[in-house]
């Protein structure tokens, strides 16, 4: 955020480089919390002697937090307006 606004969203390629680390830390909060959540207390569950060794969990999204997804999809797709308004990101037009 610091780095857009120091300056002031005039290089485009400074922007996709922030968007795209945000992106990268909200797939690892989404790793985060799939894994502390359903992974662990589901090996605790498991009272036979044999176990297998842990996998990934098959999860499928149901159909709220495909709602959810879209939603917030749909806000960053706001802000994005919003910010080439509000930056001049746009070169080639005179405002």
């Amino acid at each position: 955020m610091v780095m857009i606004l120091k300056d002031m969203g005039k290089s485009q390629l400074l922007l996709f480089w922030v968007s795209l680390s945000g992106m990268v830390g909200i797939m690892f909060m989404r790793y985060n919390l799939l894994h502390d959540t359903q992974l662990k207390p589901l090996q605790m569950l498991k009272k036979s002697e044999y176990q297998l060794a842990p996998e990934w969990i098959d999860d499928i999204p149901s159909s709220t937090e495909v709602m959810i997804s879209l939603g917030g999809l749909g806000i960053c797709m706001l802000l994005y307006y919003v910010g080439t308004k509000m930056f001049n990101l746009d070169e080639d037009e005179q405002h």
